[in-house]
């Protein structure tokens, strides 16, 4: 009995394994599917990804492209108006050549005019000539220094010059970009402080005080003045005959004016203290810079 209960156990547990294989043979199938589907799936979407970057990368090239032309348009439309501009010159400059300006209402100490102004530029504009007040050389009598300014000419000439010039800056950018960069780069180097060379060496800023030092010192005399009062009144012809100043006394509100006016960003004097100190502080340094001022006057 006991052996064949053992055997129908035996049996029942090898029936409960072959249903458990087939279960996950079964299930191994199907997630095969699943998996062959997910890579069927995953590659067609790197498919159209590339497609995608391919299709974005020839819309830059193409917009790259646009704005490549819409720089070339601008130059091109810059260069046409500077060419109309030098046509109409010349245009201008051809009309007035056989027809000079002769302009020139000065007169001499005889009431008369010896000099001519011939001037082509009459297309420019009026053409002013006026008695200089700073001549050069000295005066002629008969022929006064004449002072010739033609505005209008010169205001053309800046406005052609200013247009060949953002022209020719394009033009450089957008051929030899680099170069651009580098000349910015190179302005904003140069922000620091300025260097300051004595006998061909940079100084730094201890030596640079000490050189300064010792030219304000040079220019100054060292020896105190005497002040001789008797002396002045006899070199003026006596007491009476000298000439007094009187000053008078100052006041608190002077005084606290004065200080309010002080700009607070200048340096400070020998004294080191900075002048916004004064400034703020003037209700309570009025009074003691008062009297020190007046024991001066």
């Amino acid at each position: 009995m006991l052996d064949d209960s053992r055997i129908g156990t035996e049996e029942k547990l090898l029936e409960e394994l072959r249903e458990f294989r087939w279960e996950m043979k079964s299930r191994f199938k199907e997630q095969s599917k699943e998996y062959a589907q997910l890579l069927d799936r995953f590659i067609r979407t790197k498919s159209e990804v590339q497609r995608i970057k391919q299709s974005m990368k020839l819309v830059l090239e193409k917009v790259n492209k646009v704005d490549l032309l819409e720089s070339k348009l601008k130059t091109l439309l810059m260069r046409n108006e500077f060419l109309e501009n030098a046509l109409e010159t010349e245009k201008k400059k051809k009309e007035t050549k056989s027809n000079e300006a002769k302009s020139n209402a000065v007169v001499n100490c005889n009431n008369r005019c010896l000099d001519l102004v011939l001037s082509g530029l009459s297309a420019y504009g009026r053409v002013d000539v006026r008695e200089s007040r700073e001549p050069l050389v000295p005066v002629d009598v008969h022929h006064p220094p004449l002072d010739i300014t033609c505005r209008a000419k010169v205001k053309s000439m800046i406005e052609i010059a200013h247009k060949n010039y953002l022209l020719r800056v394009q033009n450089v950018l957008h051929k030899d970009p680099t170069s651009f960069w580098n000349y910015t780069e190179t302005k904003r180097g140069n922000r620091g402080v300025q260097k300051i060379l004595k006998n061909g060496e940079v100084l730094n800023a201890q030596h640079c005080a000490t050189e300064f030092a010792h030219f304000f010192h040079s220019v100054y005399s060292s020896h105190r003045a005497e002040l001789d009062v008797s002396a002045a009144i006899a070199a003026a012809g006596g007491e009476n005959g000298a000439a007094r100043v009187h000053v008078g006394r100052l006041t608190l509100d002077e005084v606290r004016q004065a200080l309010k006016q002080l700009k607070p960003k200048k340096s400070a004097g020998p004294d080191g203290i900075p002048p916004y100190l004064f400034r703020d502080c003037r209700f309570a340094l009025a009074e003691p810079l008062l009297y020190i001022f007046n024991q001066c006057l």
